[in-house]
């Protein structure tokens, strides 16, 4: 517990806040009780800061390319780590949006979001033929930005999470206007081998189960070589219902129901996927090779109609999204002499969405009569990047 010390209330050297408050309240007795407690109450407050500040732990992060302390970035960063990732259960982007504020999710179901830092909009409405985004994703030192529907990649063995408030356009592109979200992965570790897995089930309030399987395993090759492998396999319950109906098409007057599709908690999520990190130290120069695939699918709608009910809608036809990415990504680092290091790093994205939506309400709208909509696309990435710093 701090000290605290208790000094006269008139002393000539008493502090200036106290020298201020005796001037307002010297003709007002009553008030001199409330001005040593205010007087007391700055000592405690200081001497705690004190305490906390030399107990502070060091935070590293890398926004500006390069490991620093969080207090010498000359720019907004916010770093989550590990322990508080953990805490919290992060699993997935719209996690840590509710961690950070400067972080606005347009939610709208997996693999199908896009975010916004300090409300800096691309002005899109979250498709492949919308606005290049302008909020970048981050894994490691690879890019995963694409033009809306944002990749739902699943947090775990995650050493921290930066959210860095924009423009970072000189550092990390023309899609970093509004900033980014870095995820940092766990490096693996030359000198022990380490393993780890979580296993998770619960239920939803009138819905469905959640099931979950993590894993992790840390083998070091040698002195200076180790890999690291983590692998998932989750569903997320569903909580919205399709809720038995019929509807009948004013241009041509065909009335069609939706029996075949109706069901509760009908927007499950499947989700598997796997990353594999090498790490080397080959004549002083740092070797990073990783591979990432996640596979993800669900069934349903994540959008609800008040009009039908709570958490439901009514859809009269079936819908699923289907979204497969993989990325594989090299990085070297090192110094080139005592003043100067550098960063290379070169990665291939690939991704391949497939989804169905109802669009019975769009061609009512309309006056058609065709209530299906298809969109089959495969998307490739390339980045390479080079950087230096110079102290």
């Amino acid at each position: 517990m701090p000290s605290i010390y208790l000094k006269p209330l008139f002393k000539k050297k008493a502090d200036p806040v106290t020298l201020i408050l005796r001037d307002i309240f010297k003709e007002n007795n009553f008030a001199l009780p409330y001005l040593g407690a205010l007087t007391l109450g700055l000592g405690v407050a200081q001497s705690s800061n004190v305490h906390a500040q030399e107990t502070l732990e060091e935070v590293v992060v890398t926004a500006g390319k390069r490991s620093e302390n969080l207090q010498d970035v000359p720019m907004s960063v916010q770093a989550i780590g590990a322990e508080e990732l953990d805490l919290k259960n992060v699993k997935g982007l719209d996690d840590i949006a509710n961690l950070s504020p400067a972080v606005t999710l347009d939610a709208g179901g997996p693999g199908n979001s896009t975010f916004y830092i300090r409300g800096v909009s691309d002005g899109g409405f979250g498709n492949p033929s919308g606005a290049a985004s302008t909020t970048a994703l981050y894994l490691d030192e690879q890019p995963l930005t694409t033009i809306g529907q944002t990749p739902d990649l699943h947090v775990f063995d995650v050493e921290r999470v930066e959210v860095l408030s924009g423009p970072q356009g000189t550092l990390y592109g023309s899609s970093s206007t509004s900033g980014n979200i870095k995820i940092i992965t766990k490096k693996p570790d030359v000198t022990s081998v380490d393993y780890g897995f979580d296993v998770e089930y619960g239920s939803i309030t009138d819905g469905s189960n959640d099931e979950s399987l993590e894993a992790f395993i840390n083998i070091p090759l040698g002195d200076n070589t180790a890999v690291r492998l983590s692998a998932y396999d989750l569903q997320d319950g569903g909580w919205i219902d399709n809720e038995l109906t019929s509807k009948t098409f004013t241009n041509s007057g065909y009335t069609i129901d939706n029996s075949a599709h109706a069901k509760d908690d009908y927007n499950e999520l499947n989700k598997s996927g796997y990353r594999i990190r090498l790490a080397s130290e080959i004549m002083g120069q740092n070797l990073d090779l990783s591979m990432l695939d996640q596979q993800s699918e669900f069934g349903g709608s994540w959008e609800t109609d008040e009009a039908v009910g709570p958490r439901s809608n009514s859809r009269f036809n079936e819908e699923h999204f289907d979204d497969d990415f993989s990325q594989i990504s090299l990085s070297l680092s090192g110094d080139l002499n005592d003043s100067v290091e550098y960063i290379f790093t070169a990665s291939s994205f690939d991704r391949d969405v497939n989804y169905t939506y109802d669009y019975s309400e769009y061609v009512e709208y309309y006056n058609y009569d065709g209530p299906t909509y298809t969109c089959d696309y495969y998307d490739y990435y390339y980045y390479y990047n080079i950087s230096g710093c110079q102290d």
